[in-house]
């Protein structure tokens, strides 16, 4: 017999994909590329939060450094 339906658990959750095991072994690889390629996407927005974070903490001392100064013009 051909099955027509496949059941997949994985990380506790089940999850049916419709078809033969083909077509289960190629929308599983589909969806994990997709979710591989999400969190490259992730990993950049996170790399660059962390840019514009060390930059503003170099702004904000620089910025402390120049009010700290006596800066008194009489």
């Amino acid at each position: 017999a051909i099955a027509d339906e496949i059941a997949d658990l994985d990380d506790g959750k089940i999850q049916v994909y419709a078809g033969n095991y083909s077509e289960y072994a190629y929308e599983k690889r589909t969806a994990l590329l997709r979710l591989q390629e999400l969190y490259e996407i992730q990993q950049r927005e996170i790399a660059r939060m962390e840019m514009a974070l060390r930059r503003y903490k170099v702004w904000v001392q620089k910025s402390d450094k120049f009010a700290s100064r006596d800066h008194s013009f009489g």
